[in-house]
């Protein structure tokens, strides 16, 4: 599927007609990922409620659920993560948590985030801790915290 030199809106409409009604409408499984990347999962998920589409997981239990279905941390790995959660006597279904990436290449609307080497994106090299960079990284671990 070729989508050179299409808008976004119009890469979307294209998908969802042929994912509808299109050549990939007696498909099994789609991957978004492929036409939009999970930055516009808002807007896809509007357009397909819009067009009566009633099964979301985006923002439900359902995604959590699937997730762990697929997910398993390494024996390792969830060793750390009991111990974190035991010495920060953390419940679960009790405690907030949130993950900002602000070292993201895209994190940022119309600017690549740089990483510490040249051209290499941000989330590869570690992020500048310096200008721009740290004053976004700031400024979102800022309003991340106000939002819990």
């Amino acid at each position: 599927l070729d989508t050179r030199g299409e808008s976004h809106a119009e890469k979307m409409d294209n998908f969802i007609h042929d994912a509808t009604a299109g050549s990939m409408k007696d498909e099994k499984i789609l991957v978004f990922k492929t036409f939009l990347g999970h930055l516009n999962e808002d807007e896809l998920e509007q357009r397909l409620h819009d067009l009566g589409e009633t099964d979301m997981i985006h923002k439900t239990p359902t995604f959590g659920h699937l997730f762990w279905a697929f997910f398993k941390p390494s024996k390792g790995v969830q060793a750390f993560v009991d111990l974190v959660k035991k010495e920060g006597n953390l419940i679960p279904g009790k405690y907030s948590a949130a993950h900002c990436r602000v070292r993201h290449p895209k994190a940022r609307e119309h600017v690549m985030t740089k990483g510490k080497w040249g051209e290499y994106p941000a989330d590869k090299t570690g992020l500048p801790w310096e200008g721009p960079d740290k004053d976004f990284a700031i400024m979102t671990a800022s309003h991340t915290l106000r939002c819990l």
